[in-house]
């Protein structure tokens, strides 16, 4: 038996050696001609037909479509298997052209043994099969022309040729219903003949072949001795099988009567075509979602292939930058450095650096681009691949830190109050401001490598300075500022504000800078403050005994004062009633006899015991309102006017027009209150009954935490001159003559007012009337006063 030939057609030598070594390996036992030239490939062809041919570019005088166009013009190569080899990097489109031009299947490189060692025994299992099917049909021709007589002894032998062909073979009804399988094809789909026949094809097809089958099998009947290839999934016994069935109408051939099928199981070449699909399916997934920008030019530089990503980097569409050199979009200042580097790709050097690319907008792209040649079998460079990173935000974010760092350091250098050292973890200064120099009197020379409890510390401070500089090495947090006692340079001891800041670089401290603050001045105005605190505590406490022993004096003054006008008060009355009575009596027993002047010298004894009685009787309520205690609650101070007014004379305030405005409420003792009221409403009545139309205005408005009430009228008013006076006990601005009153109840009200913590005051134009106010606390815990604040206040209207 011939051994099968292999032509290899190549320039590549080595590629050339390792296909020869697979082919005549024992396993394979074929022949090999390995050709360097496609014209000597079509010499040979003609003179020693050859089963296989594998062509791999590059060719010297033929390109490889053109040859194989050729060879399928040859007779004596037009049973042949053709393969081209193509290498991994090339495009799909590629392929698909030299599947066009002629060749049956691609052999991708670089391949190990064992894949072309597979990829050679498929094809040559193809080329037999083909062999096989040309010389079945040659003999089912021989048949059908033997005589009648001989049809049995034909179908005979046309059984057992198909018995024992290493291709199964089937034969259906044109309705597709087996009628006979061969051992062959039971052994491909693990059907009996006698399960199998009866069968019909439709029912085995996987529904997903179904209709491509069936529109051939439709064709083929309708040409006798017509035949289709078809690949197909059949349903066998143990699951589905791939086959390449090549179909042929012999309805006519006498015992025959059916569509012969000729099947060759292809599921090794099914499942390695779709890992390869697979492969290329992954393949575009990974190119069309990732974030890197690729980029593939030829070996003048021009664009091959970009994908959508490093379209949306430059702001091109991908179209836009195919054939378009990479010169183009760079800077002009650039284009040298680029160069150089396209030289060294040329050699063979991988490369990864940060290029500036220019975009369609004109803005500038910072990417970091990975770089890798492409070379031929030749190991000639064909191009590159590139995988490009956009690092513009990195850039801009660099430079921007870069700006940052000397603004710090030059804030650092330039700050004139704090001195600030960068020290490694065991204290050795690395960086020394220039404020250090002038608090510590040491130079930046001097300072640098050297540690800082050897330059600044007394000794009996190291062990914590070094204690808390470990731990903001480990903690990674600042310490708290704290006062350090520290040795200048002229030996003098000075005091810093200082702290530990730590600098974190890739989650760890890579520096700790200790900034520190002169405060010398500062602690010794401290120590003589303290100093002052100490002298003035005891001169606070001198005082404060002093004050207790005034106050003290002062409180039993006013008591005394206080029982004496009590006392005084009523010790009068008595001798006052004794006058009185004697006055009635003279008046009564001897009017008629005594002469018009004693009579007149009697009415003036009478009305000045009068006069007398309402003083005392006023210096009694001036001395209970200092002496009543204060209950405070919360008091609808419209109810105290309005008893106020009803405790008036009613025929005097019957001629006055009374407006009452709002009356906010207050926390005060209602007693005390309705005796100011009664009075600054007394007073108003007085001093506006000489008005034709009086009117009298009672308001009130809260101000913050305080309340404010109002009694206007339109009366004579004073002069604002004497307003200090009002307030004081006895103080009048007007004649007895003209206004009765003893200038006692205003008195009262700013008494009253200030226990209350309040204040009093007034404003007035002569014959514009006047506006008395009274201020107070709005809540109950400002209204509160204890018995010392009440009794100053009484001291304080005492005095």
């Amino acid at each position: 038996m011939r051994s099968p030939l292999v032509l290899v057609i190549t320039s590549d030598a080595h590629l050339a050696a390792q296909i020869q070594d697979v082919v005549t390996a024992d396993d394979m036992a074929c022949r090999c001609v390995c050709l360097a030239a496609g014209r000597l490939a079509l010499a040979r062809a003609e003179t020693q037909p050859a089963d296989v041919v594998i062509v791999a570019a590059p060719l010297p005088d033929m390109d490889p479509g053109e040859l194989f166009a050729a060879l399928r013009d040859s007779p004596a190569q037009a049973a042949a298997t053709f393969v081209y080899v193509q290498d991994a990097s090339a495009l799909q489109g590629a392929r698909d052209a030299i599947l066009l031009a002629g060749a049956d299947d691609v052999l991708t490189v670089p391949a190990s043994d064992a894949s072309i060692r597979a990829k050679l025994r498929l094809m040559l299992r193809l080329k037999d099969a083909e062999d096989r099917v040309r010389a079945s049909r040659a003999r089912i021709r021989s048949l059908n022309a033997e005589q009648a007589a001989l049809l049995r002894q034909a179908e005979d032998r046309y059984r057992a040729l198909a018995q024992y062909a290493s291709e199964g073979v089937a034969v259906a009804t044109a309705d597709g219903v087996v009628k006979y399988v061969s051992a062959t094809m039971e052994k491909i789909t693990g059907w009996s003949s006698q399960d199998a026949e009866g069968i019909c094809i439709w029912d085995i097809v996987h529904r997903s072949d179904r209709r491509r089958l069936q529109q051939a099998w439709s064709e083929l009947l309708h040409s006798p001795m017509a035949a289709n290839v078809v690949e197909a999934r059949i349903r066998g016994k143990t699951g589905w099988c791939w086959l390449r069935v090549v179909a042929s109408n012999q309805l006519h051939i006498p015992g025959v009567h059916g569509v012969v099928l000729n099947c060759h199981d292809i599921g090794d070449k099914r499942r390695m075509a779709d890992a390869l699909a697979a492969s290329q399916s992954r393949y575009r997934r990974f190119v069309e979602t990732t974030r890197e920008g690729i980029w593939a030019t030829d070996n003048n530089e021009r664009t091959t292939f970009v994908n959508e990503r490093l379209g949306e980097m430059l702001g091109y569409s991908p179209p836009e930058l195919l054939g378009k050199p990479i010169e183009d979009l760079l800077l002009p200042e650039d284009r040298a450095g680029y160069r150089s580097r396209i030289k060294r790709r040329a050699r063979g050097e991988l490369e990864t650096y940060e290029q500036r690319f220019v975009r369609k907008d004109g803005s500038l792209l910072w990417a970091l681009v990975s770089a890798s040649p492409m070379l031929d079998h030749a190991n000639e460079y064909g191009g590159a691949f590139a995988m490009l990173t956009d690092i513009t935000d990195q850039k801009r974010m660099d430079s921007e830190l870069r700006e940052a760092l000397a603004r710090f350091e030059a804030l650092i250098e330039s700050t004139p109050l704090v001195a600030v050292q960068g020290m490694t973890r065991d204290g050795t200064v690395v960086l020394w401001n220039r404020a250090n120099e002038v608090v510590y009197g040491i130079s930046r020379e001097q300072a640098i490598g050297r540690r800082v409890q050897d330059l600044l510390l007394d000794p009996g401070d190291v062990s914590d300075f070094e204690a808390s500089l470990c731990r903001v090495w480990d903690t990674g947090q600042p310490t708290p500022p704290a006062e350090w006692r520290v040795r200048a340079a002229d030996g003098q001891w000075r005091w810093v504000y200082s702290t530990l800041v730590p600098v974190q670089s890739a989650g760890a401290v890579s520096c700790v800078y200790c900034m520190d603050v002169d405060i010398t001045d500062r602690v010794e105005a401290r120590a003589a403050l303290v100093a002052s605190e100490q002298k003035l505590m005891r001169l606070n406490t001198e005082l404060e005994r002093r004050v207790a022993e005034r106050t003290r004096s002062l409180e039993q003054a006013v008591d005394d004062l206080d029982a004496f006008a009590y006392s005084v008060s009523h010790d009068l009355r008595a001798p006052l009633r004794a006058i009185a009575g004697f006055s009635r009596a003279l008046e009564e027993d001897y009017k008629e006899n005594l002469p018009d002047e004693a009579r007149r010298y009697l009415q003036h004894i009478v009305d000045s015991v009068k006069r007398m009685d309402r003083l005392i009787h006023d210096l009694l309520d001036f001395s209970r309102c200092s002496r009543h205690a204060i209950e405070v609650r919360r008091l609808n101070m419209a109810e105290i006017v309005k008893m106020a007014l009803a405790d008036q004379d009613q025929e005097a305030i019957g001629r006055c027009q009374v407006v009452l405005g709002d009356l906010p409420d207050v926390y005060a003792d209602q007693a005390l209150m309705l005796q100011v009221f009664d009075n600054l409403i007394s007073n108003a009545i007085k001093y506006s009954r000489t008005r034709e139309h009086p009117r009298i205005e009672v308001s009130g408005q809260v101000e913050g935490d305080r309340v404010t009430y109002r009694v206007r009228d339109n009366g004579v008013g004073y002069d604002p001159r004497y307003a200090d006076k009002l307030f004081g006990v006895f103080q009048r601005l007007h004649n007895e003559s003209e206004f009765e009153g003893t200038g006692v109840g205003l008195a009262i009200v700013h008494r009253i007012i200030h226990r209350h913590g309040g204040s009093v005051g007034s404003e007035s134009r002569p014959e514009q009337g006047a506006t008395f106010w009274v201020t107070l606390p709005r809540g109950e815990q400002h209204a509160k006063t204890d018995d010392k604040t009440r009794k100053g206040l009484a001291t304080h209207d005492a005095t």
